[in-house]
C-alpha cells in the first residue's frame, strides 16, 4: 500500500504522516516513511541544493533535480517495500513536482508528467490526502521561523501553486481533501478513516 501526504507548507502533512505511521505501526503493521526531496543519499543531497544553498536554481533544472531524488527514492525504497508488502507512507510525491514546477514555475505540464511517469516507473498511489489550508495561514503558521528558498517566494507563485493543487487534484485518481484547520486529532480521526478500505482490502 503506498499512500501520500501532500500540502502546503506548514499545512499538516508530515505531522499528520508521523502519527498514522505511529498507528498502524501500534496496529502490527509493517511500515516504511520517506520524504521528497530526501531518505536517500542522493535526495538528502538534492534537499540542500535546491532549498538550502544560495544559488540561482533555473526552474528547469529545479524540476530535473527533484526528479532525480524522486527516480531515487522509488527505486531505493518505495517499491521494494511496496514488493514485500509493507505500507508507504511518502511525504509529498507526483504532486508536489505539478503543483509548485508545474504551476508555480509555470513549466510545461506535458513534458512535466511524461518525465515523472518515467522516473517513478509509472507508479501511482494507492491514495493521496491533500490537507487543505489557505495561503495566509500557511504564512500565520510559518511566523518567524527561518524559511528556506521555496518558502521564501512570493505571494503571486504561492498563488499559482495553490491553484495548481487544487487542478491537479479534481484530474487524478484516489485523492482526498481534508480541512486542514482542523485540529490534529479530528484529522488523524479523518485519515484513519480514509485508510480503513485498503486496509481492510489488505
Amino acid at each position: 500500500m503506498f499512500i501520500v501526504f501532500e500540502g502546503l507548507e506548514s499545512s499538516g502533512k508530515s505531522t499528520q504522516l508521523s502519527h498514522l505511521q505511529n498507528f498502524l505501526i501500534e496496529s502490527g503493521n509493517d511500515v516504511v516513511s520517506v520524504a521528497e526531496p530526501g531518505t536517500t543519499a542522493l535526495g538528502q543531497g538534492v534537499r540542500d541544493i535546491v532549498l538550502h544553498q544560495d544559488i540561482d536554481v533555473h526552474p528547469l533544472a529545479e524540476l530535473l533535480l527533484y526528479e532525480a531524488a524522486r527516480t531515487q527514492v522509488t527505486a531505493e525504497k518505495i517499491l521494494p517495500a511496496i514488493v514485500s508488502g509493507k505500507i508507504v507512507l511518502c511525504d509529498r510525491y507526483t504532486l508536489s513536482s505539478l503543483a509548485y514546477q508545474g504551476h508555480g514555475r509555470e513549466l510545461d505540464l506535458v513534458k512535466l508528467k511524461a518525465l515523472d511517469a518515467w522516473a517513478t516507473q509509472d507508479l501511482k498511489p494507492d491514495m493521496t490526502i491533500y490537507f487543505d489550508i489557505s495561503l495566509e495561514e500557511m504564512r500565520k503558521r510559518q511566523g518567524k521561523s527561518s524559511l528556506d528558498r521555496l518558502e521564501k517566494e512570493d505571494q503571486i507563485f504561492f498563488e499559482r501553486v495553490y491553484a495548481g493543487y487544487l487542478q491537479e487534484l479534481q484530474e487524478m485518481e484516489n485523492t482526498h481533501i481534508l480541512d486542514g484547520f482542523q485540529s490534529e486529532a479530528v484529522l488523524l480521526d479523518a485519515v484513519k478513516c480514509l485508510i480503513t478500505p485498503l486496509l481492510d482490502a489488505r
